[in-house]
C-alpha cells in the first residue's frame, strides 16, 4: 500500500452557534442557606408575579422588589462571588479590543418553579449583552433552562431528514441544531452565562 500519510486530528467548532458558558458556584462561598430560607418564606406567602402574568406563572421577584408583603433579599455576599465570576468571564471573551472594558451587572430576579410551572420563551434584548442563570437549588426531577432553536430549519428538520434526526444523540449539545429546542444538562450550584439574544424559558 502507498503511504496514506498521517491523519490530522479533526477539530470541531460551531458556526453561527450560541456559546453557553458554565461554571460551578461554591455553595460555601456565600450565605446560600440564608438566601434559600428567605426565598422559601416568600414562596409560602403566595403567588408573586408582578411582571408578566400572561407568559409565566412562576413565583418571581422581578419588578416587585419593593413589595412589602415579601422579605427583601440580601445579595451582598453573593455579589462578591459574582464579581469574580463575571470578571473571569469577560477575560475569556475574544474581543478585538485592547482598551478598558466596562463591566456592569445586576441581580434582577429570583425565580421559583414547580413541575407544572412555565415561563414562555423570551430574550433579554435590547438592554443586556448577556444573561445568566444560577441554579441555587435544583430537585432531582427538575431540569435546566430550555433554549429555543431560532434557526428556521429547527421547526422542520425532523420531517425532511428523519433518518439522520432519529439517529442523533439528543443529549449531545453539538446536535442541538436539529431540534426545535434543547434543555441544558445542569446541576445545583451551576451557573450559566449566555448571549442575551438566546430565546429561553421554563417548560
Amino acid at each position: 500500500m502507498g503511504n496514506m500519510g498521517k491523519l490530522s486530528i479533526m477539530s470541531t467548532y460551531t458556526l453561527f452557534g450560541l456559546p453557553i458558558y458554565k461554571t460551578k458556584i461554591d455553595p460555601g462561598s456565600y450565605d446560600k442557606k440564608k438566601l434559600l430560607s428567605t426565598i422559601k418564606k416568600n414562596y409560602s406567602l403566595g403567588p408573586r408575579n408582578n411582571f408578566d402574568q400572561y407568559n409565566s406563572n412562576v413565583h418571581m421577584s422581578f419588578a416587585d422588589e419593593g413589595n412589602s408583603k415579601f422579605k427583601s433579599m440580601d445579595y451582598t455576599k453573593l455579589k462578591k462571588v459574582y464579581d469574580n465570576v463575571f470578571n473571569n468571564f469577560v477575560k475569556s471573551l475574544n474581543f478585538n479590543y485592547k482598551g478598558t472594558i466596562n463591566l456592569a451587572y445586576n441581580i434582577l430576579n429570583y425565580t421559583v418553579s414547580n413541575k407544572d410551572d412555565y415561563m414562555n420563551y423570551h430574550n433579554h434584548l435590547p438592554s443586556e449583552d448577556f444573561a445568566c442563570v444560577h441554579y441555587l437549588q435544583l430537585g432531582k426531577d427538575q431540569v435546566g433552562t430550555k433554549f429555543k432553536n431560532t434557526h428556521s430549519f429547527g421547526n422542520y428538520f425532523q420531517f425532511i431528514r428523519s433518518k439522520l434526526y432519529n439517529a442523533m444523540n439528543n443529549t449531545d449539545k453539538l446536535n442541538s441544531y436539529v431540534y426545535e429546542d434543547f434543555t441544558l444538562d445542569v446541576e445545583e450550584d451551576d451557573m450559566i452565562i449566555f448571549p442575551s439574544v438566546a430565546e429561553h424559558g421554563i417548560k
